[in-house]
């Protein structure tokens, strides 16, 4: 599987999907701290569209770097992409950002949308 795509947050003990809970619906884990890095990369996604669209890209780049590194998604690799491809960067072409890159241009790209159909403001 490529590194941009990972699967989605999985429960540690059991591999549950993540369901956005303090705890696992399979085993009742703690999922207090992978909560915590969610919402830091939710956070740091923010404030690097915050940055981008004040024309700030020096900026912006590093908190899209940081996001995925926290919690990979499509959405903050497209971020990422922008970021990097803004600053001047020439950020590889592979089929996922071509995809990506299209999906933002032809508009079907909304970022106040999760894929499960809540907003995020």
């Amino acid at each position: 599987m490529n590194g941009d795509r990972r699967p989605a947050a999985a429960c540690p003990v059991c591999r549950a999907r993540f369901r956005c809970a303090v705890a696992c619906s399979r085993c009742g884990a703690d999922l207090t701290a992978l909560m915590l890095l969610t919402a830091h990369a939710y956070r740091l996604r923010q404030q690097a569209r915050h940055l981008l669209r004040e024309g700030d890209c020096s900026r912006a780049l590093p908190c899209a770097e940081k996001a995925q590194r926290l919690q990979a998604t499509p959405e903050g690799h497209l971020l990422h992409w922008l970021c990097a491809a803004t600053c001047g960067q020439n950020p590889k072409l592979s089929a996922f950002d071509s995809l990506a890159r299209d999906a933002f241009e032809s508009g079907s790209y909304d970022r106040n949308v999760f894929p499960e159909g809540s907003t995020d403001e």
